[in-house]
């Protein structure tokens, strides 16, 4: 791909970007994403199989099917080629977008590169494998696909597993499709990895492989161009962006499962009227929290230190990378112990002491169903007793500072906790 990075390129793209805007409402809509397609130029979309149909190749169908190898003798993977002539300056961001041609029932699957200039090689099959100028071909699902891709010719795919040949392709990423897409459904899939491995191109096209990870049960199928223009696999872009204004700010910002050492915030989707939501940034007590931008609406803390109040705000981020105000905070007070698991899975009681002058004492499992709890002084007397049943049980104490043991014992089955009450 071409990095031609002058002034008067810069110049040009942001007059074209400004005359491509509109207003609506009280905000600037700002359209900067390109699209390009598989049936542009040197593009090309195909089906490659594996396993006991590794011999032919769907290139001229209207769909491409991606899937475990459990099914009709073999998996089969889609490949992608998209031209890049014609993009000048490095990519802000991209994304692949893709049409369903079958309802999901839930699929993952993994994205990868072919390393830029491959040339081919030979693999396990009699024949060696194409290049990145491998051709899409006109043969259909029965056709013998002697002289075009096929799973023995595909570049960096193994015919026999319908995996990739790590040395070959460069890993960009996964999705998981949720239950209940409909044919006609779109889907997005980005990721700093694409985005960098498009721009470190040097010959203006890139081969992206969507393979199958799971579960073996499912599968899924995309539109290719033999479907028509508008349902060709889309790769979506930005060079560069006049858009200055930033998502809205992420609200209903709440924390739940906080422990000792850790805690899950939550907060309802930003919007953002321009070029979308890319992510979010997390901040705990003012310093920003993740290293990589977080795609969905919740989040994981780890390493807190127990027994200590934090403040948690969230910002929204677009894809030109505008910043939303911090969300307001939640705020809450890590626990003095954590989790008990000296028991089976199924066994856990989580016991801890919060903010509250409150022993906390969820059990797990019907072992612990109608349990005693009984409390212990250091001098090993008991200091206050109670019936729990297996869900959540707050206990308000009247004790006084020192050390104390909690005990749940059902039928055998006990689990001690040391509690410091302050």
């Amino acid at each position: 791909m071409k990095k031609t990075n002058s002034l008067f390129s810069l110049f040009v793209v942001t007059i074209s970007l400004l005359f491509s805007t509109h207003i609506s409402s009280s905000n600037k809509v700002v359209n900067d994403w390109v699209d390009l397609k598989t049936n542009v130029g040197t593009g090309a979309d195909v089906q490659v199989n594996a396993g006991g149909n590794a011999g032919l190749n769907v290139g001229s169908r209207n769909r491409s099917a991606t899937r475990y190898n459990t099914w009709n003798g073999g998996s089969y993977s889609s490949y992608l080629r998209f031209d890049l002539t014609g993009i000048t300056g490095s990519l802000l961001v991209s994304k692949l977008k893709l049409t369903l041609n079958t309802t999901t029932t839930g699929s993952t699957f993994k994205v990868y590169g072919l390393n830029d200039g491959y040339i081919g090689g030979t693999d396990e099959g009699t024949d060696a494998e194409l290049g990145e100028d491998w051709p899409e071909g006109t043969q259909d699902w029965v056709a013998a696909a002697t002289g075009v891709i096929n799973g023995d010719r595909a570049p960096g795919y193994v015919e026999s597993t319908g995996n990739v040949n790590t040395s070959k392709v460069t890993y960009l990423g996964s999705l998981s499709l949720a239950d209940g897409l409909a044919i006609g459904s779109t889907f997005e899939f980005s990721s700093d990895l694409l985005t960098d491995f498009i721009n470190a191109d040097t010959n203006d096209k890139i081969t992206l492989i969507l393979v199958h990870s799971g579960p073996s049960t499912t599968a899924f199928e995309i539109k290719t161009k033999e479907a028509g223009a508008t349902n060709a696999p889309n790769l979506m872009y930005i060079v560069t962006s006049s858009d200055i204004v930033a998502p809205s700010v992420p609200a209903n910002l709440s924390s739940s499962s906080v422990l000792s050492s850790s805690a899950t915030v939550s907060w309802d989707a930003s919007t953002d009227d321009n070029i979308g939501t890319a992510g979010y940034n997390v901040y705990v007590n003012g310093t920003k929290h993740n290293t990589n931008l977080i795609k969905t609406t919740s989040y994981s803390l780890t390493d807190l230190t127990a027994n200590t109040n934090y403040a948690i705000t969230v910002a929204a981020i677009d894809y030109a990378k505008n910043e939303s105000t911090q969300s307001t905070a939640t705020n809450f007070t890590t626990t003095t112990t954590t989790n008990i698991n000296n028991l089976n899975e199924n066994d856990i009681a989580l016991i801890y002491y919060n903010s509250n002058k409150q022993i906390i004492v969820n059990c797990k499992g019907e072992i612990f169903k109608n349990a005693n709890i009984a409390i212990y002084n250091n001098l090993g007397q008991i200091a206050q007793s109670d019936l729990i049943s297996c869900t959540k049980s707050i206990i308000q104490t009247e004790l006084m500072a020192g050390v104390y043991f909690v005990v749940v014992n059902n039928g055998g089955k006990k689990i001690t906790q040391k509690i410091i009450l302050n």
